[in-house]
């Protein structure tokens, strides 16, 4: 994961957001779609 602002908790809180943009996921896929476990 590459960091877009240098504040790690904001990198992957807009990671998140991003994954879920285009629809729900479920907690599997947003693991499989972010790298974030």
């Amino acid at each position: 994961m590459d960091s877009i602002s240098g504040v790690g908790v904001l990198d992957k809180a807009v990671a998140i957001l991003d994954a879920l943009e285009p629809r729900a996921l479920s907690l599997v896929e947003l693991v499989e779609a972010t790298g974030l476990s």
